[in-house]
């Protein structure tokens, strides 16, 4: 027998469920959750654009191992500034690569990971050619697959240049499960189908992410929000991290990530 009451309370339930489904399939989160995250997000989102515009200063170098910071998607090499003098203040001579390609407009770093990869490998070949015959990468969200990439190149025998030795590789915030809001901008920014969770590219580098020394993983994190759970020195969860909070966060925050970076690499 019909029951029009029951169906309209069924018609509500899903009415109220739509929020979290819609959260759900943007950024893999509730609607509870999703609205918790988002307000220290677009702080941090709005900090990043305005570092983006400030030149790169030139830091000093000679001062003690060498580390290459790797931006990720949407970021000029100048977003990482702070944390770079964080860890110059720490006696490690810092390097960024080359602007990655841009196939937008007014965007930074629209590239996917495998021409960001080759554009990093130039500069580091360049490294190679100045004296610097060790480095440390460094790469933030989409970066760490870039860099994780090249030294997967390196490994596999596929890159024909000299580059340094690859002391190590620290990622912050690395989707290396894919980030679910990809799927919404593939269609404006083409390099997002690199970071689809289902994407060949995510696919491809998983049986690779054991060349990652250690992912600093944001526990606070709304556009990558599942993070691998914290397994002593390869994986540690930044307590209250936002997704950009390694570079252009509190003074805290960019204290603390070089803080723990200096005592990986030491020097």
């Amino acid at each position: 027998m019909f029951h029009p009451f029951a169906s309209i309370q069924d018609s509500i339930h899903k009415a109220g469920q739509f929020p979290d489904r819609i959260c759900q399939k943007i950024f893999d989160l509730p609607l509870k959750e999703t609205r918790r995250r988002l307000p220290s997000m677009l702080r941090t989102a709005v900090k990043q654009r305005i570092q983006a515009f400030k030149p790169l200063p030139e830091f000093p170098h000679g001062l003690g191992p060498s580390v290459m910071m790797v931006p990720g998607l949407f970021c000029l090499p100048s977003v990482m500034t702070r944390l770079g003098q964080a860890l110059s203040e720490r006696n490690l001579d810092v390097y960024f690569p080359h602007p990655f390609p841009n196939v937008r407009k007014g965007l930074a770093n629209t590239a996917g990971i495998l021409p960001a990869a080759d554009v990093l490998e130039q500069d580091l070949a360049d490294l190679f050619q100045a004296g610097i015959k060790e480095i440390t990468l460094v790469g933030h969200s989409m970066g760490g697959l870039i860099a994780l990439e090249v030294r997967r190149r390196i490994m596999e025998g596929e890159t024909q240049a000299e580059l340094p030795q690859i002391k190590a590789l620290y990622t912050l915030a690395t989707p290396f499960d894919g980030a679910a809001l990809a799927r919404l901008l593939r269609r404006i920014v083409p390099a997002c189908r690199d970071i689809m969770p289902e994407s060949p590219e995510i696919e491809r580098m998983k049986p690779y992410t054991w060349l990652v020394d250690c992912r600093y993983c944001s526990t606070a994190d709304l556009l990558v929000p599942r993070q691998m759970e914290p397994d002593g020195d390869r994986a540690i969860a930044m307590e209250g991290f936002q997704h950009m909070d390694f570079y252009v966060g509190s003074e805290e925050k960019i204290a603390l990530t070089a803080d723990l970076l200096k005592e990986k690499i030491g020097g």
